[in-house]
């Protein structure tokens, strides 16, 4: 799996997003011969390893879609309102990382912040 270091709804991101549909659509429109089942489960490996990092990108993209949206900073701005100090904005960074298994999926928030 290729590591992408973009923010999601970038060119660069959005560009592996295309890379990924290309590749699986070629894979689709020119179906592979096997002949062996050594080589059914490497086709198969590369082909699941290629629709987990797509699902992945796309979360990513809905979930930046979700923190951009207009729902989400009208909460913001209520939880800062009724925050019961005044909350600084450290220009700091969250990172979601997201990880997809077989049958599983989960994810991690990190975020540095500090309240003075």
């Amino acid at each position: 799996m290729k590591a992408v270091q973009a923010v999601a709804g970038s060119e660069e991101y959005q560009a592996r997003i295309d890379e990924l549909q290309d590749t699986l659509r070629d894979y689709q429109e020119n179906p592979r011969v096997v002949q062996s089942p050594e080589e059914l489960e490497k086709l198969e490996q590369a082909i699941r390893n290629l629709a987990e990092e797509l699902a992945a990108l796309v979360t990513g993209q809905q979930i930046q879609y979700s923190l951009d949206s207009e729902q989400m900073q009208e909460a913001q701005r209520k939880l800062a309102t009724a925050w019961p100090h005044r909350l600084k904005n450290h220009e700091s960074e969250a990172w979601v990382l997201m990880s997809l298994w077989p049958d599983v999926a989960w994810w991690s928030v990190w975020m540095a912040a500090e309240f003075g």
